[in-house]
C-alpha cells in the first residue's frame, strides 16, 4: 500500500513541476496562472494535456510538440522529475504511512508542500529574472503563518523558534528583492520565439498600465530590450547603446515599478541611439524632448539605475494622474 502511495506523492510532485514552469514565466509578466491555456511558442499551437506535462510529453509524443516537432527542453523535464522526487524525500522523512500516520502528520506534510511550492517557484526564477516576485513571497509568508498558527492551537508543547527561522527565510529573500533590482540586464543574441513572445507580453503590459515605455527588467527579466511607444509608433530596441545627447530638460517622471509617484529629473533634450529592431537589424534612432526623455530612462533600467536615483525631489500622486 505503501509503495502506491509514494508513487502517487512522486506524481503529485511531477505535477508540481510542470505547474512551477509555467508560474516561473507567467508570474513577473502578471499572466494568469490558473485559467489561460498554454500555446506552442514555436508554432502558436494550443497544447494539450499530454504537451503541458513534460514526462507524459516525453513518454507519449517523443518530448516534441505534435504539431511542430520541436523539441522541449530537457530542464522542464528534469525539474518535473525533482519536484517528484523532492516530493518523496519529504514524504519519506516524516514516515508517511496510509494505515499509521496521524492527521498532525499529514497536516504538516501539506504545509510542508506548500511551503517548498514557493521556494521551489524563487528557486526556479532562473538567471534571467533580475528579482523574485513579492507575490510569490506573500503566498510562502501567508502559508507558513497559517501553519503556526494551527501549531499554537493544537500543541502542547509548540516551539515557536523553529517556525520563525521559515518566515525569517521569506523575509531575507523579501529584503534581498530591494537591491537585485540594481543589477545589469545581458545582451540579447537572437529573437527566439520566447524572445518575441517577452516583446508582445510587454507592450500589452505596458499599455495595460498606459505607460509610454518599458525595459525587460521592470517584468523580471535581465534582457537588454526596451520597448517605446510616445504616441509616434511603437519602437522595439534590442541592445540598445546611447551613442550621443545634448542639451537639458527638466520636469517630472515617472516609472511603472515605483506606482503613485513621480520625480522631478534633468536629462538630455536629444538622444541618438542604436539598437537592434525584432530581426536583429541595427538601426539608429533619435529622439528630443517626450522620447529622448524615455529613451535615456528606459536604457537606465537596463544598467540597473532607477529614475528615484536621479529625481532632485519626489511626490506622491493619485493613482488615477500617474502616467508611468
Amino acid at each position: 500500500m505503501n509503495i502506491i502511495l509514494y508513487i502517487l506523492i512522486f506524481c503529485i510532485g511531477a505535477l508540481f513541476g510542470s505547474f512551477f514552469t509555467l508560474a516561473v514565466y507567467r508570474i513577473p509578466l502578471g499572466k494568469d496562472i490558473t485559467h489561460e491555456r498554454s500555446f506552442c511558442p514555436n508554432c502558436n499551437h494550443r497544447l494539450e494535456f499530454l504537451d503541458l506535462i513534460p514526462i507524459l510529453s516525453y513518454l507519449f509524443l517523443g518530448g516534441k510538440c505534435r504539431y511542430c516537432k520541436q523539441k522541449i527542453r530537457p530542464r522542464y523535464f528534469l525539474l518535473e522529475i525533482m519536484s517528484g522526487v523532492v516530493f518523496v524525500l519529504f514524504a519519506l522523512s516524516l514516515n508517511l504511512d496510509i494505515l499509521h500516520t496521524d492527521m498532525n502528520t499529514w497536516i504538516y506534510f501539506i504545509f510542508g508542500i506548500l511551503y517548498l511550492a514557493s521556494l521551489f517557484i524563487i528557486a526556479g526564477i532562473d538567471k534571467e529574472r533580475t528579482y523574485i516576485q513579492k507575490s510569490v513571497l506573500l503566498f510562502g509568508f501567508i502559508i507558513q503563518t497559517i501553519y503556526i498558527i494551527y501549531l499554537y492551537i493544537v500543541e502542547n508543547n509548540f516551539n515557536i523558534y523553529r517556525y520563525v527561522i521559515y518566515l525569517s527565510i521569506i523575509c531575507i529573500l523579501m529584503l534581498i528583492d530591494i537591491f537585485i533590482l540594481r543589477k545589469k540586464a545581458k545582451e540579447i543574441t537572437e529573437v527566439t520565439p520566447r524572445i518575441q513572445e517577452l516583446i508582445d507580453d510587454m507592450f500589452e503590459t505596458m499599455y495595460d498600465a498606459d505607460g509610454v515605455g518599458l525595459a525587460a527588467p521592470q517584468v523580471g527579466i535581465r534582457k537588454r530590450l526596451v520597448v517605446i511607444d510616445c504616441g509616434e509608433e511603437p519602437l522595439v530596441l534590442i541592445n540598445p547603446v546611447i551613442l550621443e545627447t545634448s542639451g537639458e530638460q527638466t520636469g517630472q517622471e515617472g516609472c511603472l515599478s515605483v506606482p503613485n509617484k513621480v520625480g522631478i529629473v534633468t536629462r538630455p533634450n536629444y538622444a541618438k541611439v542604436k539598437a537592434y529592431d525584432e530581426n536583429m537589424q541595427e538601426y539608429i534612432i533619435e529622439g528630443t524632448e517626450l522620447l529622448a526623455r524615455c529613451l535615456c530612462h528606459e536604457i537606465d533600467h537596463l544598467d540597473g539605475v532607477m529614475y528615484v536615483d536621479k529625481a532632485t525631489e519626489m511626490m506622491q500622486i493619485d493613482k488615477e494622474d500617474e502616467e508611468a
